[in-house]
């Protein structure tokens, strides 16, 4: 199995976060299917992003 892929993109006043990991076939440990993304926005100054929220978050199965 792959270890998640990360990747950390400032982007001021932003930073976002994206982590992926494969999904693998039912029947293969092997063969990669597809991936489960997930992104994180936060800003640098660790202010809100919106209203209260300290971060946002996006998860996204990608086949």
């Amino acid at each position: 199995m792959s270890p998640p892929l990360r990747r950390e993109i400032d982007v001021p006043p932003y930073r976002v976060i994206v982590i992926a990991r494969p999904e693998y076939r039912t029947a293969s440990i092997s063969e990669i299917e597809g991936y489960v993304a997930r992104s994180t926005i936060t800003r640098l100054d660790g202010s809100p992003v919106f209203e209260s929220y300290l971060q946002y978050q996006i998860l996204r199965n990608v086949h």
